[in-house]
């Protein structure tokens, strides 16, 4: 997990992760596509938690691999981001 000091004193959610060693690859595809598009600086992030309703930590913990988010929780995220996660039935083969 990233300390938020690190994305505080580094400037942006990119500097701190490229100086983190001890990040855990156990994390969701949607997590780690998340955190892509909110790579940004400490308080961009802060501001999307509070605009989401969601905890700080809890962002941290989702992108840590600690957690995984609940359907509310990452839907609020990605409107608040301007995103939005589409479902689509597939089709079986036996139908």
């Amino acid at each position: 997990m990233i300390p938020w000091r690190w994305v505080r004193e580094k400037g942006t959610w990119a500097s701190a992760k490229a100086n983190y060693k001890g990040a855990k690859p156990n994390v969701d595809p949607l997590v780690r596509h998340l955190g892509t598009l909110l790579e940004g600086d400490a308080g961009f992030l802060l501001d999307i938690c509070r605009r989401a309703g969601i905890h700080r930590q809890t962002l941290r913990r989702w992108l840590a691999g600690e957690r995984t988010p609940n359907l509310a929780d990452f839907l609020a995220v990605l409107q608040v981001t301007g995103h939005t996660l589409t479902i689509k039935r597939i089709p079986h083969d036996n139908q």
